[in-house]
């Protein structure tokens, strides 16, 4: 990549963070998601709508589930698959076991921004490409109460982002460039 095209990079991601945190008033997990086409030379950031939780399921058996194969272990993840789920994330959860999760599935890898503003507990967070290897792993990231809350950031698009109970990957061995499995239940 040219330091042209890095250095570019590295000024969208800072102004995305910088845009998140600025609208970051109300409690959202996914901070945003980049609208155009991956080669576009204008990228936007979608701030989530916090009015929409009020509708959304925030216990498991509420969503679709799907079954991933990561660390040689199966995890049954429920599936964050629309802007209202990918915006509520694991808010309103009180725990979550080893053989839990929460898959956030986008259309197309992009760019992302996560955080735990208003979460109740710590978490592992795993970003994976469309052919499944796994580019980023934040461990036993907190639970942010208080603005501003740290940001977790994809190095490089991402179409999948797993959120996993804290020192899973730790437990287990999970590194960045492993592959993951993903079959999809219950739909």
């Amino acid at each position: 990549m040219s330091e042209s095209k890095t250095f570019g990079s590295i000024l969208l991601v800072l102004a995305l963070a910088l845009v998140a945190v600025w609208g970051s008033t109300h409690g959202l997990n996914v901070m945003f998601n980049d609208t155009h086409s991956q080669h576009s030379s204008s990228n936007s950031v979608v701030p989530t709508n916090a009015s929409t939780r009020s509708t959304i399921p925030t216990t498991p058996g509420q969503y679709n589930r799907s079954e991933v194969l990561i660390g040689g272990l199966k995890v049954h993840a429920d599936l964050a698959d629309t802007p209202k789920k990918q915006a509520n994330g694991l808010m309103g959860r009180s725990q979550l076991n080893d053989s839990e999760g929460m898959l956030f599935v986008f259309s197309r890898e992009q760019y992302l921004i996560f955080w735990t503003k208003n979460m109740s507990i710590p978490i592992d967070i795993v970003f994976v490409t469309s052919d499944m290897k796994i580019i980023n792993i934040y461990k036993s990231v907190l639970p942010c109460a208080n603005d501003p809350c740290k940001l977790y950031a994809s190095s490089k698009p991402a179409k999948y982002a797993l959120e996993l109970s804290a020192g899973f990957c730790e437990r287990h061995g999970v590194r960045t460039g492993d592959s993951i499995s993903i079959s999809t239940l219950g739909l």
